[in-house]
């Protein structure tokens, strides 16, 4: 299944329990009972006219399997923001990269999600011996997520999905 249906369904599956206005995050590669699954977590926000979104730390995370879409987790992720810090506490603010339109933003996700479906079934495999074309996407996934990806969130990203972004580091180095 491809990863921009996937992350559509993260958002669909969640419906009812998380509010529509917090934000989710890019798909984070997870191996769970020996199958390839994309996790998602989604975090408060707060908008101000003008103003950066205030993002909280992430409160819910879903995974869906790779193959089929299939929802295998809902969970409250309380555990993730410090133990003296309210749950409406912002962690840092994120806009639209300076220079960038929205559009522009919007299309560089589409490649991002474009590099994820190359990627993953190498990271299934576990090869990082994938040759130049491999290290080339993974390169360009990189400078993507980069991009991207919400600055404030991106130890979230670290945590969950260590696995992936070691494997994705070992790969682009060659």
């Amino acid at each position: 299944m491809e990863t921009k249906e996937l992350y559509r369904l993260a958002r669909m599956r969640s419906s009812g329990t998380i509010p529509d206005e917090w934000r989710q995050s890019l798909p984070i590669p997870v191996r769970r009972n020996n199958r390839l699954h994309l996790a998602f977590f989604f975090v408060p926000t707060v908008k101000k006219p003008g103003a950066p979104v205030e993002l909280g730390p992430p409160d819910y995370m879903v995974t869906l399997r790779v193959a089929d879409g299939r929802l295998e987790t809902l969970q409250s992720l309380d555990g993730a923001r410090s133990p003296d810090a309210p749950p409406d506490t912002s962690i840092g603010t994120f806009g639209l990269p300076e220079g960038m339109t929205a559009e522009e933003f919007l299309n560089r996700q589409l490649e991002l999600f474009a590099a994820y479906d190359v990627l993953l079934p190498l990271f299934d495999s576990a090869e990082t011996n994938v040759g130049q074309n491999g290290r080339d996407w993974a390169k360009h996934f990189q400078r993507l997520f980069e991009m991207v990806s919400e600055p404030p969130l991106r130890p979230f990203y670290n945590s969950f999905g260590g696995e992936f972004f070691a494997w994705l580091k070992e790969v682009a180095s060659g």
